[in-house]
């Protein structure tokens, strides 16, 4: 458990190298554990700061199937997790497909949120995959559509935990490039 809640931990932070090693101690010391797979699939792929590389693909495509083949093992919000998961990853990783396999995932984990409202990790999880479909450079404007519903997503989950550790890290980065970064302020302090 302490294995998998670290890799959790560095995914927050963006340490996807140390999170895939945190993912893998745990599923070695447990190697039943589903959600164990789950978390080493996410730490290959997509993250704000970089797509996913052709190189990382094949490891996130193992790791979610070995996922699926365990998860009759996992809770059932375990179980939606890894689901929302497979939509993102391909056998035959095409990067110009990337855009489209995230957008997927965007929609299936905006289902997993509110199927299971209480969980802040899945509505994290989904403010996520929003940032996966946002321009990774540039401005960014407090009246567009995507971004309202992003910071929507962020702001019902700090409003009920400020300290979480990827709502907050992922509410200063959609924050930091509008004319209003200072209501990222509280995740700051």
């Amino acid at each position: 458990q302490a294995y998998f809640d670290q890799g959790f931990q560095m995914m927050y932070a963006f340490a996807k190298q140390d999170a895939t090693r945190s993912f893998r101690e745990a599923w070695k010391r447990d190697p039943d554990c589903a959600i164990c797979y789950w978390g080493e699939a996410w730490s290959w792929g997509s993250y704000l700061n970089g797509p996913m590389r052709g190189s990382e693909a094949p490891h996130a495509f193992v790791a979610i199937q070995k996922a699926l083949e365990l998860a009759e093992q996992a809770s059932p919000n375990e179980r939606a997790f890894i689901e929302a998961m497979e939509v993102r990853y391909v056998d035959d990783f095409d990067p110009d497909k990337r855009v489209e396999q995230d957008r997927a995932y965007a929609d299936t984990m905006r289902g997993v949120a509110e199927q299971y409202p209480n969980d802040l990790d899945a509505a994290t999880l989904y403010a996520d995959s929003l940032f996966l479909l946002e321009p990774r450079q540039g401005t960014r404007d407090l009246n567009d559509l995507d971004l309202q519903r992003l910071h929507g997503v962020l702001e019902g989950i700090l409003d009920r935990d400020i300290r979480h550790p990827g709502a907050c890290h992922l509410y200063i980065h959609a924050t930091e490039s509008t004319v209003e970064p200072g209501k990222a302020e509280a995740c700051a302090e």
